[in-house]
């Protein structure tokens, strides 16, 4: 499974994303889990980060308020800059910080 990583978590990040624009949250959250799991079993990070934030959004999206999830997208940002993310893949997340919190992400 570990040589096999890439086409599956792009399978499994693919599902969480279009169950979340259909708001089947449950499988959203299933499959986010499912494939954080997998990615830290297979020493892989690829995908790691932006399933952290897609579970954080799906679960602000269920509850409506994404007052406590302040600190995960901060760690989620620390993360891919640990892990050397170029400035295009970071700033989707500056901008929706910035939008949901009116404040800079650094």
């Amino acid at each position: 499974m570990k040589y096999r990583y890439i086409p599956l978590a792009l399978l499994y990040v693919t599902l969480c994303s279009a169950y979340e624009e259909t708001n089947r949250f449950e499988k959203t959250i299933q499959y986010a889990d499912m494939t954080i799991e997998y990615s830290i079993s297979s020493l892989r990070g690829d995908f790691l980060v932006f399933l952290l934030e897609e579970k954080t959004y799906t679960l602000d999206r269920m509850t409506g308020d994404n007052s406590e999830s302040k600190s995960k997208y901060i760690q989620s940002y620390r993360i891919r800059c640990l892990m050397k993310a170029s400035e295009r893949q970071k700033a989707p997340l500056r901008r929706a910080f910035q939008k949901w919190y009116g404040e800079e992400l650094h």
